[in-house]
């Protein structure tokens, strides 16, 4: 099923990294979890074969992500577009679960203006997908925001807003993208922004300091009931982490448990308080 998925659900994942990081973050999910996507693809400043990287026109720093990320997906864009069907942005840092990636997005058609991640209600009021659990645009989204975003600075200006909000909340909203609410059928999150650790034990070791400073659009569950069985992206792992969680989802089977859930028996349900658009 997971072959089958792999050549109808087109996934090419560009990672954002920096110089200084290529050899100590980047490489490490070359090794691992990149090895799923269609296409990798990892953005930086400087050329660095031993990855490959692409070097894009932008300066480093925090300040100018926004940058940097404009012109990853102008490049995407003019080069790899007919490539795939989703394009997925996540940080070398980040860990994404492909085959529970490619099994929620069969659901949606990717000619329809969507745009995928765990949703944040900082900053500004409709809310951004958070960028380090990775977000996911559509065919269709990645066309609008290269094609009249970028051209148009009344649809996607240069401002000082982090990279992720000024994607979500300005570009997407402005050029009709929908943000999708990725969350199971259970209202538990799939796209993780903070520590997996973090999630389990939230009221339990004391981290509700990170909710406060970036509180989450929806209802944040605790404990097991946190995250998804069919959960996607994590974020904030070590280099040692990304084959830990490598080995833990892909290598370890615990004997007599049946490995397919119910809930991956059916389609991927929508949560219920929202009504979606979705493939029939």
């Amino acid at each position: 099923l997971a072959r089958e998925m792999y050549t109808k659900v087109r996934i090419l994942c560009w990672i954002m990294t920096t110089p200084k990081n290529h050899w100590r973050k980047a490489r490490h999910i070359k090794n691992t979890w990149g090895n799923r996507c269609n296409r990798l693809i990892f953005i930086s400043t400087e050329t660095d074969n031993r990855l490959p990287t692409v070097k894009v026109p932008a300066f480093e720093g925090y300040d100018t992500l926004w940058g940097k990320t404009r012109e990853a997906f102008r490049y995407i864009y003019q080069h790899h577009f007919h490539e795939a069907d989703w394009f997925l942005k996540a940080d070398d840092d980040s860990f994404v679960i492909l085959e529970n990636l490619r099994f929620y997005l069969s659901n949606f058609n990717t000619s329809d203006p969507f745009y995928f991640g765990h949703k944040f209600k900082a900053y500004i009021k409709s809310g951004y997908m958070q960028g380090g659990s990775g977000y996911v645009l559509s065919k269709e989204a990645l066309r609008r925001f290269v094609e009249i975003g970028l051209e148009n600075p009344g649809k996607c200006n240069d401002t000082e807003w982090p990279e992720d909000v000024q994607i979500g909340s300005i570009c997407m909203e402005n050029l009709d993208c929908k943000g999708m609410d990725t969350r199971d059928s259970y209202g538990r999150d799939r796209f993780l922004p903070i520590s997996l650790e973090t999630h389990l034990t939230l009221g339990i070791v004391d981290d509700t300091w990170l909710w406060e400073m970036h509180p989450s659009f929806y209802p944040v569950q605790k404990g097991f009931d946190c995250c998804s069985d069919t959960a996607i992206g994590f974020h904030q792992l070590t280099p040692n982490q990304m084959y830990l969680y490598y080995y833990l989802i892909y290598r370890v089977n615990a004997y007599g448990i049946q490995d397919i859930r119910t809930e991956i028996q059916s389609k991927p349900q929508l949560p219920p308080d929202v009504n979606l658009q979705v493939k029939h």
